[in-house]
């Protein structure tokens, strides 16, 4: 549960920077999906549940992929560099 949530943050943490990157308001988003400016907040603030069709119309409105949202709030699993097994084997 705490790695979905970890990955939410993650998805609306990247929203907010292509929002500021871009010089978007709260308000011109929030008006561009027919919401208060103050239910966006809670969407980007995680208060309040992204649904899949709203991370569509973000990704449009912000002209990117839904695969990059996505992307962004997934935690990389960690992974053992396969170069490093024989270096450890010879400890053994």
């Amino acid at each position: 549960m705490k790695e979905t949530q970890d990955n939410t943050r993650a998805i609306t943490n990247y929203i907010r920077t292509l929002r500021e990157r871009k010089d978007y308001t709260q308000n011109y988003l929030a008006a561009k999906l027919s919401i208060s400016q103050n239910a966006y907040s809670k969407l980007e603030l995680g208060y309040s549940t992204l649904s899949v069709q709203r991370l569509f119309d973000i990704a449009n409105i912000l002209e990117i992929d839904i695969a990059e949202l996505i992307d962004s709030g997934i935690t990389p699993k960690k992974t053992v560099d396969n170069s490093l097994i024989p270096e450890l084997t010879l400890l053994y």
